[in-house]
C-alpha cells in the first residue's frame, strides 16, 4: 500500500513539475496538493462544459391544448410541424410506439390543417413530463398546472379549454395514479 502512495506522489510530482517547471523547487507534499487543486479545477471545468452543452429542454406551449384535439395529437402535431420533430424522435420523447404517433399525428392533421401559430398564455409544460407512462398527457398537464404552476382548477379550465368539473376529475385520477405508484402529490 506504501509503495502505492509513494508511486501515486511521484505521479503527482511529474504531472505537475512538467506542467510547471518553477515548481521543481517546492517538496512532494506541496506539490502533491497543487496536483489535486489542478485535478479539482479540471473537473469543475468539465462539470461546467457538460452543463453549457446540455441542451435547453423541449417543452409545449399550453395553448396547444385548447384546441378540438386531443392532448397526444396536439403533443405531436406541435413537435413536427413546429419544432420540426421527426416522428421516430417523437416516440422517442413521448416512450410511446411510433406507429402510435404516426396515428395520432395523422388524425391531428385531419381535425386541424393548420400549423399552430399563437401562443398567447405563454405558459410551457416540458416534454420530459410526458414520458412517464403512469398517466395520460392530459394528466400530467393539469398535474403540472396545479402543482408546479400553482394554478386554480378554473384557471385550468380556462387554459385548456374544459370545464372546472373536467379538470376536477382528471386531476383527481392523476394523484391517485401517482400515489398507487408511489410518486409526488
Amino acid at each position: 500500500m506504501a509503495k502505492k502512495e509513494a508511486h501515486r506522489n511521484e505521479d503527482s510530482r511529474d504531472i505537475v513539475t512538467d506542467s510547471f517547471p518553477a515548481l521543481s523547487q517546492y517538496s512532494n507534499k506541496d506539490l502533491q496538493k497543487a496536483a489535486e487543486v489542478i485535478n479539482s479545477i479540471a473537473n469543475v471545468i468539465t462539470s461546467v462544459q457538460k452543463i453549457k452543452e446540455k441542451p435547453a429542454e423541449l417543452s409545449v406551449p399550453i395553448d396547444i391544448f385548447a384546441h378540438k384535439i386531443s392532448p397526444a395529437e396536439a403533443v405531436v402535431k406541435y413537435l413536427k410541424e413546429n419544432l420540426n420533430k421527426t416522428l421516430h424522435d417523437i416516440s422517442l420523447l413521448l416512450n410511446r410506439d411510433e406507429r402510435g404517433i404516426w396515428s395520432s399525428y395523422r388524425r391531428a392533421t385531419k381535425k386541424l390543417s393548420s400549423k399552430f401559430s399563437s401562443f398567447p398564455s405563454g405558459l410551457h409544460i416540458p416534454v420530459s413530463l410526458f414520458s412517464d407512462r403512469t398517466c395520460s398527457i392530459l394528466e400530467h398537464v393539469v398535474l403540472y398546472l396545479k402543482d408546479e404552476k400553482q394554478l386554480k382548477g378554473s384557471q385550468i379550465a380556462r387554459l385548456l379549454n374544459k370545464k372546472s368539473s373536467t379538470v376536477w376529475t382528471v386531476y383527481n385520477r392523476a394523484v391517485l395514479k401517482m400515489k398507487k405508484k408511489g410518486g409526488k402529490s
